[in-house]
């Protein structure tokens, strides 16, 4: 046995199925923002509540911006997991890329006013905060 690592080329069938996960993944949040633009509404409605009410949990559903935190949450987590792979070699700037990312969500959370309880925001940011601190 050897410890060389043999390396082959990756077959196209997995660089295509790999392409079509990353295409659904970070598709999704331009998905579920188009749900809850359609039916803004009627988010209160019991029957949205069922379909869709977990998209916008512990959320004031009439307020104008609970349709884009969604759609912010979920883009930045892609943009984690892209920022992961791109900067793979330069794990320095790519610490600092997502600290930058996180300071500028606490900001957005700082200023939203689609929370139904003060302490839910509290502890958005709380959430965020220490996260920058790990």
């Amino acid at each position: 046995m050897t410890s060389k690592e043999i390396i082959e080329p990756t077959a196209l069938d997995q660089i295509i199925i790999a392409s079509i996960i990353l295409l659904i993944l970070n598709g999704s949040p331009f998905f579920f923002e188009y749900i809850l633009r359609k039916n803004r509404s009627k988010l209160d409605e019991a029957a949205i509540k069922e379909k869709y009410g977990e998209l916008y949990l512990g959320l004031k559903p009439k307020k104008k911006g609970v349709v884009h935190y969604s759609f912010v949450f979920m883009i930045r987590r892609s943009l984690f997991i892209a920022i992961t792979f791109a900067l793979f070699d330069q794990p320095g700037i790519q610490i600092q890329v997502m600290i930058y990312m996180t300071i500028w969500y606490i900001i957005y959370l700082g200023y939203a006013d689609f929370f139904e309880t003060k302490g839910g925001k509290i502890l958005e940011i709380f959430n965020e905060s220490v996260f920058i601190l790990i």
